[in-house]
């Protein structure tokens, strides 16, 4: 017995001699479709003492980034059309939207009481987009933050703010960065009523959705999402979601109605609009980005993770409005610049799962690539129309005397009202040449163009020594086609001095004949 306890414990000490192995434990490969995020990374929001970055960091630098160069870009016909909405009285307005544009009519009116306010200036107009698009960068943030944790929300929201497409829509006086911020307010409400959020946040998503659909009707879309995201993981919160989205179309509802009477403004667009050159080059600025946010983005579409209300809020709304487009043409890529922020949040979900370097690596080259287009934006023509260059042309050309003429038919193959808005916004009324042929201005008694008289009973018996012919698009002859009694008079009594023809426009100057 006792030599049993000797061999024992000669056994044992021999034993411990060795050191016990383990199986080394898998590496955790970041981006596998088993990787399920651990608890830590979900909440990790808790973990920080300022979660707050989340959504101050993107919000501020997307107010930089976006107020950067804001001044520079001329308007172009779009916006000119805030601008034209801006500066007649709110009755004249309101005639206006009985025939056009009744479905951004309230981002008119919001427009109206600004400029009010702070004046028409260019960055005054555009000022309004850049703080939506700030605070919709903030919302990103949160969204990020509150979904997978701190890091996820600052990437996505970084990530965001440096895409060309969010700099060129906070630049830009149209609505479109308010259906950014709309669909970023409902989605991280939707976010909180996912997670067994209280009352509140239904109405906040009412507030959200009804924000979208007073910015653009067509941004109500991203109702389909929500609903599919709903559908296959809160199917309890069915009823409440349903009633919180229908109470926030109803502002919308009479757009809705007055947008089917006006449809005839939409007839010009066409399938063509929406191909993926077009939308690639709205949103991310160049085929570059879009590979990298698009390579970052599908190492995050794992749809049993929260990230599915990302993908959904990416796909969705583009499905239902191909299926919308077969009975309207509606088919323009800025109409989906609402979905933006989800590519960047699918691009922030990947990157926050390798090392902090390789993350911070891939935010650097998304920015990288973008600088081409950011620095091609803030051009003088940046916004496509080179209203400013034109401008100043007939500023620095102007003589006393100076008269000038417009196309009425050009307003068939453009947007007729941008020749005249121009020379009426960048013009100085002391070097302008006179609109001979005007006999009302635009946007007056529901007219949104203006009045020409018959040109017999307006031209002066003494003719103006010289003509300034200005046309939309890039003509051979800016005369041909300005108008039967004007082509012949112009053809007759005046020889062509010199043509200019800056981006989108073609511009003319003739003088009369010395006998």
């Amino acid at each position: 017995m006792q030599q049993t306890t000797e061999d024992e414990a000669t056994s044992n000490a021999a034993t411990s001699l060795i050191p016990a192995v383990r199986d080394p434990a898998p590496r955790r490969d970041p981006w596998a479709e088993s990787a399920d995020p651990t608890e830590e990374e979900v909440g990790s929001h808790r973990a920080y003492r300022w979660p707050g970055l989340a959504w101050l960091v993107p919000g501020l630098l997307m107010g930089g980034i976006g107020a950067a160069g804001v001044q520079r870009p001329g308007l172009w016909a779009d916006e000119f059309a805030t601008w034209g909405m801006t500066t007649v009285s709110w009755s004249e307005g309101l005639k206006v939207l009985r025939w056009v544009d009744a479905v951004i009519g309230p981002y008119y009116g919001l427009m109206k009481a600004w400029t009010d306010a702070f004046g028409n200036s260019d960055v005054s107009l555009r000022i309004p987009s850049v703080i939506a698009m700030a605070f919709a960068a903030a919302l990103v943030g949160a969204i990020g933050n509150r979904v997978y944790g701190l890091r996820v929300g600052l990437l996505a929201g970084a990530i965001f703010a440096v895409l060309p497409g969010a700099s060129r829509f906070a630049q830009e006086a149209r609505p479109y960065a308010f259906t950014v911020l709309g669909a970023a307010v409902a989605t991280y409400a939707l976010v909180r009523i996912l997670q067994g959020g209280r009352f509140r946040w239904f109405a906040a998503y009412t507030a959200g959705i009804a924000l979208l659909g007073v910015a653009h009707v067509i941004a109500l879309l991203l109702i389909a999402a929500h609903a599919w995201v709903i559908l296959a993981r809160r199917r309890d919160r069915w009823f409440w979601f349903g009633l919180a989205a229908f109470i926030g179309i109803l502002p919308a509802a009479p757009l809705l109605y007055l947008g089917q009477t006006q449809k005839s403004q939409v007839a010009w667009i066409g399938s063509f609009y929406l191909t993926p050159e077009a939308f690639l080059e709205t949103g991310f600025g160049n085929a570059w980005v879009a590979v990298a946010i698009g390579v970052m983005a599908l190492f995050a579409l794992a749809l049993r993770y929260p990230s599915s209300i990302f993908t959904a809020w990416a796909v969705v709304p583009l499905v239902a409005l191909l299926g919308l487009s077969e009975y309207m043409p509606l088919l323009l890529p800025r109409y989906l610049m609402f979905t933006l922020p989800a590519f960047a949040l699918l691009a922030g979900t990947a990157l926050s799962r390798p090392h902090s370097l390789a993350a911070i690596a891939g935010v650097a080259l998304v920015a990288g690539l973008a600088v081409p287009v950011h620095l091609e934006i803030r051009e003088v023509d940046g916004h496509g129309d080179a209203t400013r260059e034109l401008a100043s042309v007939i500023t620095d050309g102007y003589r006393p005397g100076d008269a000038i003429v417009y196309a009425e038919g050009d307003a068939f193959v453009g947007s007729g009202w941008l020749p005249r808005d121009t020379v009426a916004h960048y013009v100085p009324t002391a070097r302008r040449p006179r609109d001979v042929f005007m006999i009302a201005p635009p946007r007056t008694d529901g007219t949104l163009l203006a009045k020409e008289c018959p040109q017999a009973a307006c031209l002066p018996e003494i003719l103006p020594p010289r003509i300034w012919v200005l046309r939309l698009g890039y003509l051979n002859d800016a005369v041909q086609g300005v108008g039967e009694e004007k082509e012949s008079l112009l053809r007759t009594k005046y020889r062509e001095e010199r043509t200019w023809r800056p981006a989108g426009f073609t511009l003319a100057l003739v003088v009369r004949n010395s006998s």
